[in-house]
């Protein structure tokens, strides 16, 4: 008697481990198969991404070259973006007129000394001089003027809104292309535009070319503003 439970208790046994191994392989393989559908669903997602990014490129560049019938795509790279400094548009943009307003300061320093090494030149009995001291006082003025519209900038990106740094905003896109210039001359661009989680509408489009308002200077002129607030 005690031989035959024994028995039956060996056979329930394997029974079991049978049908718990057989539900463990139906789960593992459930598992692969949703995780190669998610990481299909993934990818198909990206595709779609860098597609629809490359369509958006297509049409902004056209519309501001010479030759639209000449652009050709050469290199597109799309990333996820967050909102910080450079996606900011009080910053971005006070960063851009602080450029503008320091050249044309730079401008009215150099008018400035040049007028008083005049007036010292020709001394103060010159007909002259007049001129010179004339034109001396209007750049200092527009010096004055300036540095007050430098320092309304300065202050709006010291003092930038904080709160929403690190909120995924949309995607960012390097787009390298070639195209015919005015002159019919084939060149390279490269920009990158800041675009809205649907890829519908650029929030900003930065040059990464040397122009006086690419991206880099811009950049530059934030953090050094920012970093003289830390200290």
């Amino acid at each position: 008697m005690n031989i035959k439970v024994t028995k039956v208790g060996l056979i329930l046994s394997v029974l079991m481990n049978l049908i718990l191994g057989s539900l463990l392989f139906l789960k593992s393989c459930y598992d692969f198969q949703s995780s190669k559908s998610v990481e299909k669903n993934k990818q198909y997602d990206l595709e779609a991404i860098q597609n629809k990014a490359i369509a958006y490129m297509h049409n902004a560049i056209c519309e501001n070259l010479y030759y639209p019938n000449t652009y050709d795509p050469v290199k597109t790279i799309v990333d996820s973006v967050f909102y910080g400094p450079l996606t900011d548009i009080k910053c971005v943009q006070a960063a851009e007129e602080l450029i503008e307003l320091r050249s044309q300061y730079s401008s009215a320093r150099s008018a400035y000394n040049y007028a008083i090494d005049q007036i010292k030149f020709h001394g103060i009995t010159d007909l002259g001089t007049f001129h010179w001291g004339k034109d001396r006082d209007e750049a200092k003025s527009t010096m004055k003027n300036l540095q007050e519209k430098i320092e309304q900038r300065q202050f709006i990106i010291k003092n930038r809104d904080f709160s929403m740094d690190g909120k995924f905003i949309g995607w960012q896109v390097v787009h390298r292309y070639r195209a015919a210039n005015s002159k019919g001359e084939v060149s390279f661009g490269n920009v990158l535009y800041i675009l809205n989680p649907d890829l519908t509408e650029s929030y900003f489009r930065y040059s990464l070319d040397n122009e006086k308002n690419n991206l880099e200077s811009i950049k530059e002129v934030i953090e050094t503003e920012l970093q003289s607030t830390n200290k």
